[in-house]
């Protein structure tokens, strides 16, 4: 299993090489930088058999499945999403990473709700984000209650 783990890290790491956010980042420029030099810290760390363990207890305690505890910043659909959005909307981003998109909605939009599996990811980005998040965006952190919602679907 650390085998796959490091080698999703790796396959992350080669991704973000050619990724680059070419979006307008507007006052959230600076935390975006931060945001994305914890990102890339944290994709770059060496897995040990003391991480690798602790995530995958989380993992299995909180029934994630595949990918879903990781987080990879996808920039390049972030104007088009932007573009799309109107002032009345009430926006609801399920798998929200460290909420670097929902910053720049919630300037656009009515209200955005940010939701994330990974704890470590939630508490890394807010706090980068500090006081500075917009009163409109609510970050959520819904770990147990996957297993609530994936019973009520499935059951």
């Amino acid at each position: 299993m650390m085998e796959r783990l490091a080698f999703f890290k790796q396959d992350m790491n080669q991704q973000l090489l050619g990724w680059s956010g070419s979006y307008d980042k507007g006052k959230y420029e600076d935390i975006i930088t931060k945001l994305d030099a914890k990102y890339m810290e944290d994709a770059c760390a060496e897995i040990t058999p003391e991480s690798h363990v602790t995530y995958r207890e989380f993992e299995m305690r909180e029934e994630i499945i595949g990918q879903e505890g990781f987080f990879v910043p996808e920039e390049n659909y972030y104007t088009q999403v932007l573009d799309a959005v109107r002032p009345y909307d009430i926006i609801f981003d399920i798998g929200a990473g460290d909420f670097r998109l929902d910053l720049l909605l919630a300037e656009k939009v009515d209200r955005v709700y940010a939701v994330e599996v990974n704890p470590t990811t939630v508490a890394s980005a807010l706090s980068i984000i500090g006081y500075d998040k917009p009163d409109n965006l609510f970050c959520i952190c819904v770990v147990t209650g996957l297993r609530w919602i994936s019973h009520q679907m499935y059951h």
